[in-house]
């Protein structure tokens, strides 16, 4: 069945994705820990049907995807204090970021740096971004740090999550 989740979107809400038929999703959280949601993608919600998010295609605004709940699990997370500037100042960050190509090297320094329990693992691309790296770049276009603790190439889709920052809705 389909996941309804638009009706409870609000601009600039991350959507948390977990589909537990994808190899990769699965190796993102054997990675990153057994936290209460399993998360291995990430998506913005910007406004009307429309999204952007960073996959192996790349960087992309395009319009919402359905999501089957017998395979996928969605979460939101939501920073409640933005403001229209602020709002507007991650939507111009989005249209720079629309076409940018995907981070194959960065997704593995990053599970590199989750086996070795590296802390500083290197920015692998500097022209190119991973899921999470895309939504914590265009929060920080608004001087909103959802992870104050690491650099947007450090952070994996279980950190947003656990950011304090975001309140965490269910679907």
């Amino acid at each position: 069945m389909e996941i309804n989740y638009i009706d409870k979107l609000q601009q600039c809400d991350i959507i948390f994705i977990y589909n537990k038929k994808s190899w990769l999703h699965r190796l993102i959280c054997y990675f990153t820990g057994k936290k209460p949601f399993k998360v291995g993608h990430v998506a913005m919600y910007m406004y009307g049907d429309m999204i952007i998010e960073a996959n192996m295609q790349g960087v992309h605004i395009k319009t919402l995807k359905k999501y089957d709940d017998s395979t996928e699990r969605l979460y939101l997370g939501r920073y409640e204090a933005l403001t229209p500037e602020q709002k507007l100042k991650i939507f111009n960050a989005c249209n720079s970021y629309n076409n940018e190509e995907y981070s194959y090297f960065q997704l593995i320094i990053m599970m590199l740096g989750y086996i070795f329990k590296w802390n500083n693992t290197p920015d692998a691309d500097k022209q190119a971004v991973v899921c999470s790296e895309l939504v914590a770049d265009l929060f920080l276009s608004a001087s909103v740090n959802l992870c104050y603790d690491k650099e947007p190439w450090q952070i994996s889709p279980h950190d947003l999550v656990d950011s304090p920052l975001l309140k965490i809705i269910n679907i």
